[in-house]
């Protein structure tokens, strides 16, 4: 116990002498045999394996301090007491690993120290191995009742703090570069009173060097920096609510806000919402960014609509507020500050879903880390590789032989399909089968990827899913009405004039209204023979769709507006009003 205590005390002295940040100003003393001396002195150190960190200003002190007759006694015994430290090392390491029990107390007061004792160096305290890393801990925090008698945190409360965090962060996920010695290191002879106040300090440095890159602070924007090359699936299978996890050197994580027009670039792309080093900003995610940072896409298993909605909403509602990795996950909407992964888990939180394990508040001990959201059965990933894409994954897509009646349909389905826009029944689109009105007013909806989730549902026949979401928010903006005051039939088929009578409406409420073109000719159907059959709720649409040719007729002198329209002329008519009509640049 005596040996024990000795050698902790020696350590302190030591630490004391060399620690840089503690020592005393002493500039306006020149002494240039002095600095020879110290320069000679850590040469020979380091001759000798020994990294040291003794500072000129403390080696000045230590020799003014000693009683050394000449100079070459002093250098002779700094050279040896750092020499003679990995005997000593060794042994305190075997006796605090069988000896826990006999540890200085945090709360015992100073004793005196002997300096004649040789204490350990910082080198001989690093060690890869973890189990010698945590006897190597307990060695050292049992100091911190020499240096830090008014600390808030005990030894065992570091000890608890470093061993549910310190694997994670060597494995490259905070602090990749950050070894235990230097974090207990840096702790003990810091200015910081408290343990939460210092791993605040030291996390927000490490963190300070990520680069901000093209698809980080997009705002509402597509930057023209974003690579859309094909390799993936994004548009048609990532959603709203999504949680965005990149595997690069730090993990990263975001949630979707949803999918979005960029009237720039005249594409569809997803929008991500995260808390970067420059504040909670709007991001995107396109090819580069997956290829770049290994992005992968988890889906939040048993969220319904609403509760995505929210958590979204609730993420929007903290766009602009400061960054900053305090490590003490919180998810108040007052809060100022955020990191990324806390961000995401507030959001959710929020809404009755927990994405990882946390203990009771205020969680003094916990942080979130970007792999704990989605290392756990709480999510699922999506599947987005190019294998997803329309022209390798649809079984059924028309061909471009003439011979194949729905070649037309080819272009407008792959659009379609890889913009997510329209889905596909297992991996059959079936072309040729009649559409639904579910299978419309769901299209439409998709256009509008980042509108709010609406509540309000008049349908008795409309229950739940994808298809409830479209017909509630397709209702509110007048986009869709029901065939009954209470009755929707989503199973039912669209006609010819209803589906673009649908797109008509849509038209005038998509980007705030009055952004796509509706201006038609009064004479547009004057060719057909059928005109009179088209229903005067939908004349206008009829004539804006054949005038904008969004629309063709059957035959050249049929416009068929009471037949049901398939779901190859369904795309058709839907690509043709992207491509045609949408606010461009």
């Amino acid at each position: 116990m005596n040996k024990i205590v000795s050698l902790l005390l020696t350590m302190c002295l030591l630490l004391t002498i060399s620690i840089p940040a503690f020592a005393e100003e002493t500039s306006d003393f020149e002494d240039l045999p002095l600095k020879d001396s110290y320069i000679a002195v850590c040469e020979e150190l380091c001759d000798k394996g020994i990294d040291s960190i003794l500072s000129y200003d403390n080696y000045l002190t230590g020799y003014q301090e000693g009683l050394y007759e000449n100079m070459q006694e002093y250098e002779d015994y700094v050279i040896n007491m750092l020499s003679n430290t990995q005997s000593e090392t060794q042994a305190v390491k075997e006796t605090t690993e069988n000896s826990e029990s006999e540890l200085v107390s945090s709360n015992a007061p100073n004793e005196s120290m002997d300096p004649q004792k040789a204490p350990v160096s910082d080198d001989a305290r690093t060690s890869d191995d973890s189990e010698n890393d945590k006897a190597i801990l307990k060695e050292i925090v049992g100091m911190l009742s020499s240096k830090r008698t008014n600390l808030s945190a005990t030894q065992e409360q570091v000890l608890s703090r470093w061993e549910k965090s310190y694997n994670d962060r060597r494995d490259s996920f905070i602090f990749p570069t950050y070894s235990l010695n230097d974090y207990i290191k840096e702790y003990i002879f810091s200015t910081y009173s408290t343990l939460k106040e210092y791993e605040q300090k030291i996390s927000n440095t490490r963190f300070s060097s990520l680069p901000i890159q093209y698809f980080n602070g997009t705002g509402e924007k597509l930057p023209d920096e974003a690579v859309f090359n094909n390799n993936h699936s994004l548009l048609s299978h990532v959603q709203k609510g999504d949680i965005m996890y990149e595997e690069g050197a730090v993990g990263h994580a975001a949630i979707v806000e949803g999918r979005f027009y960029d009237t720039h670039q005249s594409r569809f792309y997803i929008r991500v919402i995260e808390a970067v080093t420059k504040g909670v900003l709007r991001g995107i995610i396109d090819d580069g960014r997956i290829e770049t940072m290994g992005v992968r896409v988890f889906s939040v298993n048993g969220a319904s609509s609403a509760q995505k909605d929210a958590a979204v909403q609730f993420c929007v509602s903290q766009l602009g507020k400061d960054y900053n990795f305090d490590l003490f996950p919180h998810y108040n909407a007052e809060a100022t500050t955020w990191y990324c992964s806390e961000l995401v888990w507030a959001a959710y939180y929020r809404q009755g879903i927990s994405l990882c394990a946390v203990p009771a508040y205020p969680y003094t001990d916990y942080a979130i880390f970007p792999y704990s959201l989605v290392d756990n059965n709480k999510v699922t990933e999506r599947m987005i590789t190019s294998d997803y894409r329309a022209e390798t994954y649809l079984y059924d897509l028309p061909t471009t032989a003439q011979s194949d009646g729905y070649k037309w349909a080819r272009a407008p389905i792959i659009q379609l399909f890889n913009d997510g826009i329209m889905s596909s029944y297992s991996r059959y689109f079936s072309p040729r089968n009649k559409a639904t009105r579910g299978d419309a007013v769901c299209a439409i909806y998709k256009m509008v990827g980042g509108d709010p989730y609406v509540q309000y549902n008049p349908f008795s026949d409309v229950y739940g899913g994808e298809v409830r979401d479209a017909v509630a928010w397709g209702y509110q903006k007048n986009v869709v009405s029901g065939v009954t005051p209470s009755s929707f039939s989503p199973s039912g088929t669209v006609t010819r004039e209803q589906m673009v009578t649908f797109l008509y409406r849509f038209a005038g409420v998509f980007g705030g209204g009055n952004k796509i073109d509706r201006t038609y000719q009064y004479s547009a159907l004057d060719q057909f023979t059928d005109k009179n059959q088209v229903s005067s709720y939908a004349t206008a649409a009829m004539k804006w769709a054949v005038s904008k040719g969004i629309m063709n007729g059957r035959t050249t002198t049929q416009l068929a507006p009471k037949d049901p329209v398939t779901r190859g002329e369904m795309a058709a008519f839907i690509a043709r009003m992207v491509t045609k009509l949408f606010p461009g640049p």
